[in-house]
């Protein structure tokens, strides 16, 4: 994994890789991690893409001895990275696919909030499921989740401004407000790493870090001038962008860690775990996933293992060792 440092120069698309950041985490190694205690909201949820074939059961539900009996329907649990709307406009044609493929019912849920969330895959509520990679390692993995697949390439977070800002570099944002996602999201993880690795988190003049519920709202702090700042995910800046017809300016991006990614609880079954792995591996994405997902337009879903999240284990065990992180 490269790690080099990044900055942008005026009028560079992409700036250089930043280094030191996470470069001594990413080889420590450590391959064990603890869980969390975590609180939640009801979950938001969808229909089906498919009208006639919910997870909600309309017209499937049977009657047994006078009871109602609930339809055999899956859940898809997505974080809640962006605004429910955009989510559910995002992965309704994968799920749509999906359920034509197995022939069963499968119904969208997302929450208001990360830590609603995180909760309900703590309790195994969703039968498949879209996480972050802290939480893939923290309780997915815990809780009877099997990494199934994820899009090419690494998950990194994007500084950026305004494009009306004089700010040039992390340096810069020295006694100035960057916004980021809920402190437990994986953007904020890799972001708090790299500003503590650089000291910009100590001296006179520290950066103060300020939250929001998700990567647009923050975006949308900076738009109005309240933050000076913004660490995002590429693909959701990159959405942003073409949703609001403008452009924003990168000035710097932390090093890259494996991305999301789609997981399935051990319920299913092994056969069909494997089954809905090689499905989404040769799905083609509709444009709305692509979108969500970071893919590139000929790009496909690639099979997910879970070795590949040491570098994340690394990072949540040395974040968890530091006090204050």
């Amino acid at each position: 994994m490269e790690c080099q440092h990044r900055k942008s120069n005026p009028g560079t698309a992409r700036p250089k890789r930043l280094a030191g950041a996470l470069c001594r985490l990413l080889l420590v190694g450590w391959l064990s991690v603890g869980t969390c205690s975590l609180l939640a909201d009801p979950p938001t949820t969808s229909p089906s893409p498919h009208a006639d074939s919910s997870a909600s059961g309309s017209g499937d539900s049977n009657n047994v001895d006078g009871r109602l009996e609930a339809p055999a329907g899956l859940s898809f649990g997505v974080f809640p990275f962006l605004a429910t709307s955009h989510l559910s406009d995002g992965f309704a044609p994968l799920i749509a696919k999906l359920q034509f493929r197995i022939r069963q019912s499968i119904q969208f849920r997302s929450t208001r909030d990360y830590q609603s969330f995180m909760e309900l895959l703590d309790q195994e509520a969703f039968d498949l499921a879209y996480v972050q990679p802290f939480d893939y390692v923290r309780i997915a993995q815990h809780r009877g989740y099997r990494c199934l697949a994820h899009r090419p390439g690494g998950l990194f977070a994007r500084i950026v401004v305004n494009h009306r800002s004089t700010t040039k570099e992390l340096e810069d944002l020295r006694g100035k407000v960057l916004g980021l996602p809920p402190e437990v999201a994986a953007i904020s993880y890799v972001s708090r790493a790299m500003i503590r690795e650089l000291g910009l988190d100590r001296g006179d003049s520290p950066i103060e870090l300020q939250h929001f519920r998700t990567h647009d709202s923050c975006l949308q702090q900076l738009l109005v001038g309240n933050i000076d700042a913004c660490s995002v995910g590429d693909s959701s800046a990159r959405g942003f962008e073409r949703r609001m017809g403008l452009e924003l300016r990168t000035i710097a991006e932390t090093p890259s860690i494996p991305p999301s990614l789609i997981v399935g609880h051990s319920r299913l079954g092994d056969p069909q775990l494997k089954r809905i792995q090689r499905i989404l591996h040769h799905m083609k994405q509709a444009p709305a996933t692509r979108t969500i997902l970071g893919l590139d337009v000929s790009a496909t879903l690639v099979p997910a293992n879970d070795e590949a999240y040491d570098p994340v284990r690394s990072i949540w065990k040395a974040l968890e060792k530091r006090p204050g992180s």
